[in-house]
């Protein structure tokens, strides 16, 4: 960036400041820019994709996923971030893509989600709540709905719209009583649809991306799955996940790391992606609720303190967050466990009545510093 300035007295002095105003203004640290949250972290990825030599980006990105080349050479790829199939259709996928490869079947298409988090704590089971459609599993709902719809599309059809049977399905919700989901924006259906529809089902393929350490597809309770419906009364679950595909963002960030452009890794650092990682390794035990929080002591073995202290615990699922509101501020304890590991590990807990945000500070630090008095009188003393 060059920015020249106009200095009315031209001195010796003048013309150092100026000299040294353009340098400054030239300087790369003054012209960064972030991209923030799931679809940022997107954008970034896929720009650096394309910006790869040939495929090479795609061919990195396949092997993440264990997407199925079945021998074939991707030939060319076009790809949208957060294209918009209308509020009354299918929602606002993070990313869509079409690929081209030399031998049948020569055309796929795949249809991503992300979320920053992990998938059981972005999950949900009321479909009847509001905001239903923006959960990972709502959002996959969608993904099939439109996948549904691209199907049975041909080029030139004034409305992307999906099977009439979804009428009867309770599961399946319409913005409109007794309407399917449709699409009838122009700019949209000649810019996107026109290029993805007509496919067979089974060339949708489906991807999302969370901070879990394995894939959650293999270990999420069927309630907090996606309903995949294939007809009125057909299951279509295990087609669904033949093309269901997972990575996360460390594995993006690792397989990415000796590419020429590096756009995702700096808004992943800036993101402190590293530190929100969610380490999911068993699921939640059963006799436990599936949400909740409480205060939680671990024994000095397996998390060190000094002073020893109860911590806040709140857990959705296998998901869980730590938090110590004994000192001066609040601090995130992040532990590279499972959610069994800790609990194995707790000495006492204990659960809070009338429990207050996390963000009442003064609320949950009078808690922790009742709790530990209770415990360690001699370390936590009465002012």
């Amino acid at each position: 960036m060059t920015v020249h300035f106009d200095l009315v007295k031209q001195n010796d002095e003048s013309q150092s400041v100026q000299i040294r105003l353009h340098h400054l203004l030239q300087s790369k640290s003054m012209t960064k820019l972030f991209a923030w949250g799931e679809r940022g972290l997107v954008a970034s990825y896929f720009q650096d994709v394309f910006a790869c030599d040939g495929v090479t980006g795609w061919t990195t990105f396949f092997k993440t996923i264990g997407f199925p080349m079945k021998g074939r050479v991707l030939e060319d790829a076009w790809g949208v971030v957060e294209p918009d199939f209308g509020n009354k259709g299918f929602g606002h996928p993070d990313f869509v893509a079409m690929l081209q490869f030399d031998r049948e079947p020569k055309r796929s298409a795949l249809i991503l989600e992300a979320k920053v988090g992990g998938y059981l704590s972005n999950s949900g089971i009321d479909r009847a709540r509001k905001g239903f459609n923006s959960t990972i599993n709502g959002q996959l709902e969608l993904n099939h709905r439109l996948s549904l719809a691209f199907e049975s599309y041909k080029t030139g059809d004034e409305k992307l719209v999906e099977p009439e049977w979804v009428l009867h399905c309770r599961e399946y919700d319409t913005p409109i009583p007794d309407r399917p989901r449709y699409l009838k924006n122009r700019l949209v259906l000649e810019r996107l649809v026109d290029k993805m529809g007509g496919l067979p089902l089974e060339q949708y393929h489906h991807v999302i991306v969370t901070s879990d350490e394995s894939d959650p597809t293999q270990q999420t309770p069927q309630e907090r799955r996606p309903k995949i419906l294939l007809s009125e009364t057909v299951d279509g679950w295990d087609n669904f996940s033949s093309r269901l595909h997972w990575t996360n963002w460390s594995t993006l960030l690792e397989h990415s790391a000796n590419w020429q452009v590096g756009t995702f890794r700096a808004n992943y650092e800036f993101m402190r992606c590293k530190e929100r990682r969610q380490p999911v390794h068993g699921m939640l035990p059963p006799n436990r609720p599936y949400a909740g929080v409480s205060l939680i002591r671990l024994s000095q073995s397996f998390f060190p303190q000094n002073p020893p202290t109860y911590l806040y615990f709140s857990w959705r699922g296998a998901s869980f967050r730590l938090r110590d509101f004994s000192g001066a501020a609040r601090r995130d304890v992040h532990l590279l466990h499972s959610i069994g590991d800790v609990l194995q590990n707790r000495e006492d807990e204990q659960q809070v009545p009338q429990r207050q945000n996390v963000d009442n500070y003064d609320s949950w630090h009078e808690k922790t510093l009742k709790a530990n008095r209770a415990v360690w009188p001699e370390l936590w003393p009465s002012l």
